[in-house]
């Protein structure tokens, strides 16, 4: 059994609007298990701190990180998560001007909604 690590936020630091996190950066701490749950100091995730960057590629890779066809709500609490200002990565996208990144979240918020029409209720 893999171990997860968490992420880790303060070592991305450098330039930028939360700490100049690059996409290689993030892509490289994405391989094999990661809790991408973990907060910074600020209560960022690595998804806040990609969308606030306008990387899209690793928004793209967290959100599909996830398997939607076993369990939905993991996706949804992950797109879900405020910082400690109750901010979510949506709305650091949406703040920093970064289009595609919301219409990455977008297109997830939409798989998830299209998936939880399809299953029955539950009883």
């Amino acid at each position: 059994m893999y171990r997860l690590r968490t992420f880790d936020a303060a070592g991305c630091a450098g330039g930028g609007h939360q700490g100049g996190l690059t996409v290689d950066r993030l892509l490289k701490l994405l391989k094999g298990p990661v809790d991408l749950f973990s907060q910074d100091d600020k209560g960022n995730t690595a998804l806040h701190l990609a969308a606030a960057e306008g990387h899209v590629i690793p928004v793209y890779h967290i959100l599909s990180s996830q398997p939607l066809c076993e369990d939905t709500s993991r996706v949804l609490a992950l797109i879900s998560t405020c910082n400690k200002w109750g901010k979510t990565a949506m709305d650091m996208a949406v703040f920093h001007k970064c289009k595609e990144v919301e219409e990455e979240i977008e297109r997830h918020v939409q798989k998830i909604l299209a998936i939880a029409q399809e299953q029955p209720p539950a009883l």
